[in-house]
């Protein structure tokens, strides 16, 4: 199977997120994209919602798209999350399967910064998801580089951009009409019944 892998805290998952894995899957050709929320992350250790909240929240999300699967895989790994260990790990359990790596264009932008880009590149091809951030020429040109240099196996996805940032809706979780706009529904009537993102 082609499987696609979109990381990320989601806290909360959003309708950026879904249109992002949509345009992914359609994209290249996938199978199946994996919602795949994080342990700890090196900059939020300590501020996300608990894990069980998020990945709840992602099943809602994905009920309605049958090609969205959801993965507790990095939250079964002790520590801090890294991409080249989680995508290291799946690999070798996933061998026989092609795994798509689903990133937005502002982090390729910085990839060869990232912890060990030498073995992310290795196990996967990466997806880049090119919101109206940087020109293709750029892109093309920062893909020649990584390749270069890492081996890496880039894929530009053309994707519209949305504006919608978790952290704006939880800085206005209690603006209903704001939070609707941007959150499957099933998420908003999530996050009201557990009180979530409130003082």
């Amino acid at each position: 199977m082609r499987i696609g892998i979109l990381g990320g805290s989601f806290d909360p998952i959003h309708n950026g997120h879904i249109y992002m894995a949509l345009q992914a899957y359609k994209g290249a050709a996938l199978d199946e994209v994996w919602l795949m929320p994080s342990n700890e992350t090196p900059n939020k250790i300590g501020k996300m919602a608990p894990a069980s909240d998020r990945i709840q929240m992602c099943e809602i999300a994905a009920m309605e798209y049958p090609f969205l699967k959801v993965s507790d895989f990095e939250l079964r790994l002790d520590g801090i999350s890294y991409t080249y260990r989680t995508i290291s790990e799946l690999h070798k359990i996933y061998a026989d399967d092609e795994l798509f790596f689903i990133m937005g264009a502002d982090s390729i932008n910085y990839f060869e910064k990232w912890k060990k880009p030498d073995i992310i590149s290795a196990n996967c091809t990466i997806l880049v998801i090119n919101r109206d951030d940087f020109s293709n020429e750029y892109l093309m040109e920062k893909s020649k580089m990584l390749k270069e240099k890492f081996q890496t196996n880039i894929m530009l996805i053309k994707c519209p951009k949305k504006d919608i940032s978790s952290t704006e809706i939880r800085d206005n979780i209690t603006d209903s009409t704001f939070c609707q706009e941007r959150l499957p529904k099933g998420v908003y009537d999530y996050i009201r019944s557990n009180s979530l993102y409130t003082i």
